[in-house]
């Protein structure tokens, strides 16, 4: 071989070596430009989720008015699916929620001596209604309804206090029998009867004096109104319809509701299966004289 030969030889080596190196220099360039670990781009976000907070950060689900912690990401505003799933080590907390229902106070009961019925209670059956006319328009004929609907709960003044939220009265026991009795609610006539009534405000009303003693399979019940409350608070009211038997009132006193008076009274008693009671009463306003003869079977 010359020496030319020889020269060209080794130009051509070294043009090959040059060429090699500058593609592991363009390789190695592609290579840290493409690497994740050397760009230069914002950290990923995954970090700032829910289930990847640290022990010690403040929990981000404290309730429906949380707000996001400083550099994270809040989810529920992103969000247009609905709110995240709990997952991993985020759980809720063990507290009440604060719209959860008040505890309902157990219902007090009470034996009656005689009749065994275990109170509260209640009976259903029919009323017969005898309603005269009194005063300046008095007739000689009264008015009778017959097969009227009737109902009669006894409960206890624990119960009441219960319902109406609050403590028991001054003065009152928490086993003192509450007697209710409604005839013909919905109709005319109705009359309406409470022995005692609590109001919100924690008032406690006695209109009724009961007195219950043991009889043969069944419990006695003789009352009288004491207090008649003409101001028109006492529930204790009748409602009539005598048109035919007023000519000389006018048209604007029918069927408005007439307080009882004191000394009304009721008889009767009550058992396992049935109950009976008689109540004669005179209205307030002296124009009204009513009997209600009610005979009931026992509900609950």
């Amino acid at each position: 071989m010359t020496g030319t030969e020889r020269s060209n030889a080794r130009w051509v080596a070294l043009l090959l070596a040059g060429a090699l190196v500058a593609c592991a220099a363009v390789v190695y360039a592609i290579v840290r430009i493409t690497s994740p670990g050397n760009a230069e781009t914002p950290p990923s976000t995954s970090e700032t989720t829910v289930t990847g907070q640290s022990s010690d950060a403040p929990s981000t689900e404290s309730g429906l008015g949380a707000t996001s912690t400083p550099g994270s990401t809040s989810l529920a505003s992103t969000s247009t699916t609905g709110p995240p799933a709990v997952t991993g080590s985020s759980k809720q907390s063990d507290s009440p929620r604060p719209d959860a229902s008040p505890a309902v106070p157990p219902t007090t009961t009470l034996q009656l001596p005689g009749a065994q019925v275990v109170l509260p209670a209640a009976w259903s059956g029919t009323a017969k209604v005898t309603v005269t006319v009194a005063g300046e328009c008095a007739t000689s004929t009264p008015s009778v309804y017959t097969d009227i609907p009737a109902d009669l709960a006894l409960d206890l003044v624990q119960n009441e206090a219960n319902a109406a939220e609050v403590g028991l009265p001054p003065g009152t026991h928490g086993d003192d029998v509450a007697l209710t009795l409604g005839i013909n609610t919905s109709g005319v006539p109705s009359l309406a009867i409470y022995s005692s009534q609590i109001e919100s405000s924690g008032a406690f009303h006695r209109y009724w004096n009961l007195g219950l003693s043991p009889g043969p399979q069944r419990t006695d019940i003789n009352g009288t109104l004491i207090d008649q409350s003409a101001d028109g608070t006492n529930p204790n009211l009748m409602v009539d319809a005598e048109t035919s038997l007023q000519p000389c009132e006018s048209a604007g006193t029918v069927s408005l509701p007439r307080a009882l008076a004191e000394g009304s009274v009721m008889t009767g008693w009550v058992s396992q299966t049935a109950a009976e009671l008689t109540v004669r009463a005179t209205t307030t306003d002296g124009k009204r004289d009513v009997t209600v003869e009610v005979t009931l079977t026992r509900k609950q």
